[in-house]
């Protein structure tokens, strides 16, 4: 385990890369997501279809990103939350609901040092608006556009 180092947010964790065996729950929980965000049905969207497709998707990609892990330093394998992204570019951030507002999301941002995200909730457009990220859709499907403007 490649421990980052410990955390700065209100609640003792530890930082760490995510391992093979993190992807699982990274997968699942970006999946399962989602499929319950309100922007997609409220675009028409057919939630199962997109799910699926986006299975795959992460799939192929989720092991090639980098993926930051904040958990429980007395249970590593115990995930309050994650970041995941690559090339300075967010694509999700993800904390566990009953954990949430005790600065893991902030303390994840800011190991990451990214400069774009692309995931448009409106929690990562809040979180966008305090850390003065750019939104580019189009790094998560592997289009890099210069990030200079």
């Amino acid at each position: 385990m490649e421990e980052i180092e410990a955390s700065h947010s209100r609640l003792e964790t530890l930082i760490r890369v995510a391992e093979a065996k993190d992807l699982r729950f990274v997968h699942h929980s970006w999946a399962r997501t989602l499929a319950t965000e309100p922007y997609l049905r409220d675009a028409g969207v057919s939630v199962s279809i997109s799910a699926k497709s986006f299975e795959r998707f992460l799939d192929e990609r989720l092991p090639e990103m980098v993926t930051i892990i904040s958990c429980n330093p007395e249970d590593p394998d115990q995930i309050f939350g994650y970041i995941t992204g690559e090339r300075g570019c967010i694509h999700f951030l993800y904390v566990k609901e009953y954990i949430r507002q005790e600065g893991i999301a902030s303390d994840l941002i800011k190991r990451f040092s990214a400069k774009t995200y692309s995931y448009a909730s409106q929690t990562a457009k809040r979180l966008a608006r305090k850390y003065k990220l750019q939104f580019n859709p189009f790094h998560l499907w592997g289009i890099f556009l210069d990030d200079s403007h």
